[in-house]
């Protein structure tokens, strides 16, 4: 049976209960860009829904550089596309089964509405998993989480919190019940408490009935920790991937090997990760589990482990860059780059900018573009590449992607 990728990439947007939420013009562009990501992990005779057309020419790219032959479809041709690629795809079948970013009722709902019968775990079970408030439980009952941390349900306790900060130039972050990529947080410094922090925390207090005040700290380094949950076996680590996010939370870069080499370095982690995702299949929650954990300097200078960052019950870039593994030779690993090119104004200065890139590779190591050029008849303000090769060679790989960042 081929799969139905739906790359809904604000998904933790339609968990949350606060009013009025709806997606900016530049949210469901970035929607529409990040959709090639599935090619990771897609087989032949797959459809991955693309909001807006890729460039003809991107399909070929893909297949020209080792990956199957999938198909990309606009919502208006879903029904057409999956239908005809059905039946032009030998091993495909008219049905299909329906892999989204992560699972809502709307997603459910779609599914169902075209006559699938999609394997997704109760709604109830994804919006707990996900909520900060269950990793902030985990936590504080294995007491892993940051000194100084506290769950806010009221105005009054925010500022008693923060009344209570050792000096006024210590810095500190406020996160909502629901968030990704940076977004849903607000940073703040010292004792002093803004009236347009005050109506922020309102708002999400009177949509989710707590917020989260946690001390800002020194961040070292970070990996996700990737899982599968079966409905009923055992939870299974399919991989770490040491990664690296933007000051504004934005996630930039993995890395990947064949194996599961990175456990040394973050083993304490994997082990608390094995706890998380049992506990997530008792709360009824099966899928892709990713477990965000980080390593920071304390005040004293001391190197210390979060090992339960943030709880992803859903598909991660770190899970997505695992399945590049199908792209690598003996002994290889590999980087799984997004960047933001700046501003180009067509497509062709993209294919230029690519092309100076791909000049500039270290040696011993191999350039994969990932997406397209051109979305929805525009330039891809996004770009995601792979850079391969060998492990000694990693040093200049990091070096070279960092002035990608």
């Amino acid at each position: 049976m081929s799969t139905f990728f739906i790359g809904n990439f604000d998904f933790e947007h339609s968990l949350t209960t606060m009013p009025g939420r709806s997606l900016t013009e530049a949210a469901r562009r970035i929607n529409a860009e990040l959709a090639a990501v599935w090619i990771a992990i897609a087989r032949a005779g797959d459809v991955i829904e693309t909001p807006q057309p890729f460039d003809d020419g991107f399909a070929d790219d893909l297949i020209g550089q080792g990956f199957p032959a999938v198909h990309f479809s606009t919502p208006g041709r879903i029904a057409a596309d999956c239908a005809e690629f059905s039946e032009r795809s030998p091993g495909c079948d008219s049905r299909f089964d329906v892999c989204p970013w992560g699972w809502t009722e709307s997603v459910e709902h779609r599914a169902k509405q075209r006559g699938w019968t999609p394997a997704a775990p109760e709604i109830s079970a994804v919006r707990a998993v996900n909520s900060r408030r269950f990793s902030s439980q985990l936590e504080r009952e294995w007491n892993v989480g940051l000194p100084g941390s506290a769950t806010i349900d009221s105005i009054a306790m925010l500022e008693s919190t923060i009344g209570s900060v050792r000096r006024n130039d210590d810095r500190w972050v406020l996160k909502a019940e629901f968030g990704m990529s940076g977004r849903e947080r607000l940073p703040g410094r010292g004792r002093h408490l803004p009236a347009a922090t005050r109506q922020w925390v309102r708002r999400r207090l009177a949509a989710d009935g707590m917020v989260f005040f946690e001390p800002w700290v020194d961040r070292i380094d970070e990996a996700g920790l990737q899982f599968s949950i079966p409905p009923d076996d055992p939870p299974v680590l399919e991989g770490v991937t040491p990664s690296w996010t933007s000051p504004a939370g934005a996630y930039r870069r993995s890395r990947f090997d064949a194996a599961t080499d990175f456990e040394t370095t973050w083993r304490a982690a994997v082990e608390i990760g094995q706890r998380v995702a049992g506990r997530a299949q008792q709360a009824g929650y099966f899928g892709p589990l990713g477990i965000d954990a980080m390593r920071y300097q304390d005040a004293d200078g001391i190197v210390r482990l979060r090992p339960i960052q943030d709880i992803n019950a859903r598909w991660t870039m770190g899970r997505i860059s695992l399945g590049f593994r199908q792209l690598l030779r003996a002994g290889e690993c590999g980087v799984w780059l997004h960047t933001r090119p700046g501003i180009v104004d067509s497509t062709a200065s993209l294919r230029r900018w690519y092309q100076q890139r791909e000049r500039t590779v270290p040696d011993g190591l191999r350039l994969v573009r990932t997406s397209p050029f051109a979305v929805g008849e525009r330039p891809a303000a996004l770009l995601t590449l792979l850079l391969i090769g060998r492990s000694q060679c990693f040093s200049a790989a990091e070096r070279w992607s960092a002035e990608l960042l």
